[in-house]
């Protein structure tokens, strides 16, 4: 389908990469995802990062969390080397909202310098054209909302007031768009208990604020089947159905219903982790993991860009020997596993029957 965004089969048009996996060499990633701070402006109750929800502390509590950024000299040092690298695509977020680093606009214009495409994701609240304007490669931006109305707001987000503020940067979100063609602006939804009645609202209001499309998503947590009772459940597939009916040929509702069988994880037989090689995960302490699912765990760290180049760090022993000994099964949960599948699936020698397509 057209604007399939979050389609889980992009890796088939990256057949270097899976030739590669298919040799045992280690494969550059398409794109980094920089958790550039700790810092927060809201206090999310379903933030991953911070309230570590899941029995085997998936993300393991980091000291001082909210007052890490990466230093402005390590994101200059990053960006240049993923241009000599040639390293496609970087996706700005973080273990906290992206826009409190206090050198955002700085951060911006160094990916500014090089042809590397530029993604955001964000709470909306301190969007400025300002901040906007320091984005010279945009490919999209991502706004969590997760609210239709300022009171759930304040109640998923945990702080007051800020709805209207939210709205304002999803509108001038919108608007700067304009002058990127391809650029594709969307916002999200968390679902949870003092939100889901909301679904369908969020939807409708999105797509009145002019946003190309809504991800509806249920909530990390492995307590999922205790957070709605039966009704709430049907009533939320119903909810899910009726956002749908919003979508036009400008604007797609993505409910990532599929999502759920991560929280409850079985084996699903794959040799290796295949995503690992089309992403890499920078957190604000500087370090590399495999994934946003690893950061912070450091079973899986396997470089420090403080003190070794991308290169050493992407192409180096560290990372090799974790490719290799990877335990995707044990993980604790996983929502990239449609993915990991797919790829796993390329990287096998042809099925029986092979033309019988």
């Amino acid at each position: 389908m057209a604007n399939d965004y979050y389609s889980p089969y992009k890796a088939v048009h990256h057949r270097d990469k899976i030739n590669k996996i298919r040799n045992g060499d280690l494969a550059l990633p398409s794109y980094i995802e920089v958790g550039l701070t700790g810092r927060c402006n809201h206090n999310c109750g379903m933030c991953i990062f911070r309230n570590n929800p899941f029995p085997r502390n998936v993300y393991q509590s980091v000291e001082g969390l909210n007052k890490m950024d990466i230093p402005l000299k390590i994101i200059s040092k990053l960006a240049k080397e993923m241009d000599e690298l040639k390293i496609p695509a970087v996706e700005i977020t973080g273990a906290g909202e992206p826009l409190c680093h206090p050198q955002i606009e700085k951060v911006l214009t160094e990916f500014s310098k090089y042809e590397i495409e530029v993604a955001l994701v964000t709470n909306g609240a301190l969007l400025t054209n300002k901040i906007l304007d320091c984005i010279k490669n945009p490919k999209w931006i991502r706004i969590s909302v997760d609210a239709a109305s300022p009171e759930v707001h304040a109640r998923v987000h945990g702080v007051p007031g800020q709805f209207d503020k939210v709205l304002d940067g999803v509108v001038r979100a919108v608007e700067w768009a304009k002058g990127y063609p391809d650029v594709v602006i969307g916002a999200s939804f968390i679902i949870q208990k003092d939100n889901f009645l909301q679904i369908t609202n969020f939807t409708e209001l999105m797509k009145s604020c002019g946003v190309d499309n809504v991800r509806l998503a249920h909530e990390v947590t492995p307590k999922w089947d205790e957070l709605f009772n039966d009704q709430e459940k049907i009533k939320i597939l119903n909810y899910l159905k009726s956002a749908k009916s919003f979508e036009d040929k400008d604007f797609r509702v993505f409910a990532m219903v599929d999502r759920l069988p991560s929280f409850h994880p079985e084996p699903i037989g794959v040799d290796q982790c295949g995503y690992q090689f089309f992403a890499a995960s920078l957190s604000c302490d500087c370090l590399f993991y495999p994934c946003c699912v690893t950061k912070f765990n450091r079973d899986y760290m396997y470089g420090d860009l403080r003190n070794e180049s991308l290169t050493e760090i992407l192409l180096g022993d560290n990372r090799k020997k974790l490719v290799q000994t990877f335990p995707y099964d044990a993980c604790e949960f996983c929502y990239l596993r449609e993915k990991v599948k797919f790829i796993d699936y390329l990287c096998q020698s042809d099925p029986p029957h092979v033309n019988y397509v």
